[in-house]
């Protein structure tokens, strides 16, 4: 090894260390939950309680290690016969499979949003309307957009516009190509058939993943590009095989293709190649660095092209880059630090959709950011803590957010339903932040072993290295970094089982392995000591910049729904001493069945039916047989009325618990509630504020 490729590693480790600490002791501290507004909260969590789950998952690891003579057979056959290997690989690849499709099934989502305008786009290409070229239009402004468009125009020709079925698919196909691919690079990088076998396995229990099979973008599939693209590199410097080198180019190609911002895996090939070149002089690597560089040169050429014959069109160049990043850089509206709040598509309208006069604005604000942040180091310190922690410490990586926003093809099951609500979601982000903490741990340790960094891991660091920076300034989402937290699978197996191995060896090591290693307990455990006394400034802005627990469980009580019993009820609400009953009566008219809600001195009985699949329920008047009913769009003030049962949306209602003990809010579409009004004992929605008159008692029938 020489002296250039020791420097090289030693950054790169460094860097790698650097960022792997931070997301370690963030993790362990705290959890980053998204709500359905993609407003990120930063909640406490318990330090010890994740050192624990380390600690039993090494143990564990450690007695079947020890102790268990089928794992030891099977470790031998998986190493010593590669066709057990890949028995056992397919297992596990067709399980995930089968979660993909069976999530695909049961969720079946409709595009919304960058999703829907692509679909919505490939499908105006069919019919040959090209508005969205005009200035203002969606690819006039995003035009790295048309890669994926022109990919989904060539599925709806085989299988119809806004076919998602088609594109999710794909992504399930996707998923097990990906975690195929990185058990195929650790074989390149000469480790043994079980840890790929492992790399697999941990495919099955990384729900993310399974997550964005229904996410109808580029994410899975250009990292499926680019995980495979970086498998061909290392068997091209292994064979120096032709077929390898065109694959590299095709699938680094593929990659910016799905996605231009998979650009960062294909130099961060560039650079593990460079690497990788100093340790063994091997001149191959140039003509592979000359394949990478031409796929990234080549992309917008080649699609401008064939966008242009297929359409006729010329694409602009469209919103600055330098927009994204100053973007990244404000403190947020609504959602947090340097996630979207439309800058770019503002910017770029009030520059008469000028390229040139965006990007000279946004490089002007850009300047001035980074000059508040030299002038307020703690201020900038905190910013971008907060940032990252918001798009790298979130356990679901906004996959349960895609599917929270999305439309429905059916009526999904109600575990599904659960999952997205904002209690369900909230309870699967607190059990996800577990194993997210002991995926960051894994990987940091995965340091610690090696007196050689293997040339997938080189990969892996600076994919992670480079995903890291990049994002730190350009715009923040979960969905952005998941492709680099898919790269920390592998490097988590190989720190895991280091471990297990070294805690499994400490009886028979010598009296200096042991102090070091009880060196390296202390220091762990001593750090997050100084962390959670929040006596160094420097530390309370690095790991705890901001705490949003208290407002958030407030949040999430607004937003937890609870299921009622079928059955037989009295409604009524009391003010200053007076009780008032959910009553109806005829409207006066007589071409119309409906009734009006109105508050009666004496109650109707009520029946509730509660829906199987969701926490709606039902309203019936228990004599007249009709439904409390919304009629029209909700809004302040908005009368209320009884009618023919119709299984409707307008008929749905959610209940949630008061503030006030014993009581209720009856609520409609989340955010509306059931309200009346004494003086009039009139019905009407008003916007959820769980003030008196919205608060509920609901008595059974008979007590």
């Amino acid at each position: 090894m020489g002296t250039l490729q020791r420097i090289a590693l030693a950054i790169i480790r460094l860097l790698f260390f650097l960022i792997m600490v931070w997301l370690v002791y963030t993790a362990g501290f705290s959890t980053a939950f998204l709500s359905q507004s993609e407003s990120t909260w930063l909640l406490r969590d318990s330090f010890v309680r994740n050192v624990i789950a380390l600690v039993l998952a090494v143990v564990f690891g450690v007695v079947i290690l020890r102790h268990s003579h089928r794992f030891d057979r099977l470790k031998e056959k998986v190493n010593r016969d590669r066709a057990v290997s890949d028995h056992w690989r397919r297992i596990c690849l067709r399980i995930i499979a089968c979660e993909a499709l069976l999530f695909i099934i049961v969720t079946q989502g409709q595009p919304t949003a960058d999703q829907l305008y692509i679909q919505q786009t490939a499908s105006q290409f069919l019919d040959r309307e090209y508005f969205s070229f005009a200035p203002g239009g969606y690819v006039n402004r995003f035009p790295y957009q048309l890669g994926i468009i022109l990919v989904l125009y060539g599925l709806s020709l085989v299988f119809g516009s806004f076919n998602s079925l088609a594109f999710e698919i794909a992504n399930a196909a996707a998923l097990v190509l990906i975690y195929k691919g990185l058990a195929e690079m650790s074989d390149e990088s000469g480790r043994s058939n079980m840890e790929g076998l492992f790399i697999i396995a941990s495919g099955i229990f990384f729900l993310p993943g399974i997550f964005y099979a229904g996410f109808s973008y580029g994410t899975l599939i250009g990292l499926c590009c680019g995980v495979n693209a970086a498998k061909h590199l290392l068997r091209y410097r292994n064979t120096h095989r032709i077929r390898d080198l065109v694959w590299l180019g095709i699938l680094s190609l593929s990659a910016m293709v799905f996605k231009t911002n998979d650009l960062i895996f294909l130099i961060a090939m560039i650079v593990a190649a460079l690497v990788m070149m100093l340790g063994n002089r091997d001149v191959h690597q140039l003509l592979a660095i000359a394949v990478i560089v031409a796929a990234i040169f080549g992309t917008t050429p080649l699609v401008n092209g064939v966008t242009t014959a297929v359409t006729g069109q010329v694409p602009s160049s469209g919103s600055s880059s330098l927009s994204s990043i100053a973007m990244g850089l404000q403190e947020g509206e609504g959602r947090y630090y340097g996630w979207y709040n439309h800058y770019n598509w503002d910017s770029y309208t009030s520059s008469g959709y000028d390229t040139a006069i965006q990007k000279e604005a946004a490089a002007e604000y850009i300047q001035q950011r980074l000059a508040a942040f030299r002038e307020d180091p703690s201020m900038a310190v905190r910013f971008f803590a907060g940032k990252n922690a918001s798009q790298w410490n979130n356990p679901t990586y906004e996959g349960v957010w895609i599917e929270q926003v999305m439309d429905r093809s059916i009526v999904v099951p109600y575990y599904i339903q659960y999952l997205l609500s904002e209690q369900g979601s909230r309870t699967l982000t607190m059990i996800l932040a577990i194993p997210q903490f002991l995926l960051f741990a894994f990987a940091l340790v995965s340091v610690f072993f090696k007196s050689r960094t293997s040339d997938s891991a080189l990969f892996y660091a600076v994919s992670i290295i480079g995903g890291f920076l990049f994002y730190s300034f350009w715009e923040a989402k979960c969905q952005y970094t998941l492709p680099f937290v898919f790269l920390m699978i592998p490097l988590a197996v190989e720190g895991y089982r280091d471990l297990v191995f070294f805690v499994s060896k400490i009886p028979s090591c010598s009296v200096k392995q042991r102090r070091l290693a009880a060196a390296g307990l202390l220091v762990f455990a001593g750090f997050g000591g100084l962390i959670h006394c929040e006596r160094i400034p420097l530390f309370n802005d690095l790991f705890l910049s901001l705490d949003d627990t208290d407002a958030f469980e407030s949040y999430v009580a607004s937003k937890s729904w609870i299921r009622v019993a079928d059955g037989d009820y009295v409604l009524s609400g009391e003010i200053d001493g007076v009780r008032w009953y959910l009553s109806e009566a005829d409207d006066g008219t007589e071409e119309s069945e409906a009734s009006v809600g109105i508050m009666s001195r004496q109650p109707d009985v009520m029946r509730i039916y509660t829906s199987y699949q969701s926490d709606t329920i039902f309203i019936e008047n228990r004599t007249s047989g009709n439904c409390l009913t919304v009629d029209g769009e909700p809004q302040d003030g908005k009368s209320l009325s009884f009618a023919v049962q119709n299984d409707e949306p307008s008929q749905d209602w959610q209940v949630r618990k008061s503030a006030a003990e014993g009581r209720i809010n009856i609520v409609f579409r989340s955010t509306w509630a059931l309200t009346y009004d004494q003086e009039n004992a009139s019905l009407y929605l008003s916007q959820l504020r769980d003030t008196s008159d919205q608060q509920w008692t609901l008595v059974p029938v008979g007590q």
